[in-house]
C-alpha cells in the first residue's frame, strides 16, 4: 500500500515532534495553527448539516421529525382533495354540455331506462 505524500509528510512531522527538536517559533505556529483549527472546529458547529447531531436535544430532533411527517401528511391529504375536485369538476362539465337537460338524470323512470340499456 503507497502513502500519499501527504501521508509521509505527516508522518515525518510526528517523528520530529516525537523528537522533541522544534524551535520555539516552531512551537508558537504550531500552538497558533491549533488555536485557529479549534476555532474553526467551533465556527462549523451551529451548520444546518448538524441538524441530526447527538449533541442535540432529543426533543427538537423527535419535533423536526414531527414536522416533517406532519408536512407530508398535510401535502398527501391536499393533493388527493384537488383530485377529488378535479374528478368532479370533470362530472359537471360532461352534464353541462350534454344535451339532455340536467332533471332528466333525476326522473327515476329515465334512470331505469338508462340501466336497462346496454353499455357501448
Amino acid at each position: 500500500m503507497s502513502l500519499s505524500e501527504e501521508d509521509r509528510l505527516g508522518r515525518r512531522m510526528a517523528r520530529q515532534l516525537d523528537r522533541g527538536g522544534l524551535t520555539p517559533d516552531q512551537a508558537r505556529r504550531l500552538a497558533s495553527a491549533r488555536q485557529d483549527a479549534l476555532a474553526h472546529a467551533r465556527r462549523g458547529a451551529g451548520h444546518l448539516g448538524d441538524l441530526f447531531r447527538a449533541s442535540w436535544l432529543p426533543a427538537t430532533r423527535v419535533a423536526v421529525s414531527l414536522a416533517l411527517v406532519a408536512g407530508v401528511f398535510l401535502g398527501g391529504t391536499t393533493w388527493q382533495a384537488e383530485r377529488a375536485l378535479e374528478r368532479s369538476g370533470r362530472l359537471e362539465r360532461a352534464l353541462l354540455v350534454d344535451d339532455l337537460p340536467i332533471n332528466a338524470y333525476l326522473d327515476e323512470g329515465f334512470r331505469a331506462w338508462l340501466e336497462s340499456q346496454p353499455r357501448s
